[in-house]
C-alpha cells in the first residue's frame, strides 16, 4: 500500500488539476465553487509538500528543490551518494528513487518498478520513448536505467 498524505477528495481534485484542468474546470465537472476548489487544492500542496518532506526526513536525504504541485522533489543522499527523486501521485503514493546502477534484473520488484517509473514519466509529461535508449523497448528496458533518463529530464544537470 502507497503512502497517500491526501484525503481522498484532496487526491481526487489534486490529481484533476494534475491532468491539466484549472480550478473553474474542476470545480465545474464536480458541482463545487472555485474556491472550494482553490482552498481543498492549497490544503492538498501543502500535505504533499510535507508528505516529501518527512519521506525525505526518514530517508536522511537533504533536498534542494521541491514542487508540491507537481509532486516532486530533488535531493541527495549523502549516506549512498546518489542523487534522489521523491515522487507523489494519486495513483502511487510518495516513492523515493535513488540514482544508481541497480541490478533490476532477476528483483521481485523489477516489474512494479518499471510500471510506476513509466507511470510517473507520463504524469510528468515525459514520454516513453524520452527515456528509453535508442531502439529499446520500455517494457525490457532495466527500470534503474528508465528511473535515470527520468532523473536527467526532470534536473538537468546544473539544475540541483
Amino acid at each position: 500500500m502507497a503512502l497517500n498524505p491526501l484525503t481522498q477528495t484532496q487526491s481526487r481534485l489534486w490529481g484533476l488539476r494534475d491532468r491539466g484542468l484549472n480550478l473553474s474546470q474542476i470545480g465545474r465537472m464536480l458541482g463545487i465553487s472555485r474556491q472550494s476548489v482553490s482552498k481543498t487544492l492549497m490544503q492538498a500542496d501543502r500535505a504533499v509538500k510535507q508528505g516529501l518532506m518527512d519521506a525525505a526526513r526518514s530517508y536522511k536525504i537533504s533536498l534542494y528543490r521541491i514542487n508540491p504541485e507537481k509532486g516532486i522533489a530533488s535531493g541527495f543522499s549523502k549516506a549512498l551518494n546518489s542523487p534522489v527523486l521523491v515522487t507523489y501521485s494519486p495513483e502511487h503514493g510518495v516513492n523515493v528513487w535513488y540514482k544508481h546502477a541497480g541490478l533490476c534484473k532477476g528483483c521481485d520488484q523489477e516489474a512494479e518498478c518499471r510500471e510506476t517509473i513509466l507511470a510517473e514519466a507520463k504524469r510528468l509529461g515525459v514520454p516513453t520513448q524520452d527515456i528509453v535508449e535508442p531502439g529499446g523497448d520500455a517494457e525490457s528496458c532495466p527500470p534503474a536505467k528508465l528511473s535515470e533518463r527520468l532523473f536527467e529530464i526532470v534536473f538537468p544537470k546544473g539544475m540541483d
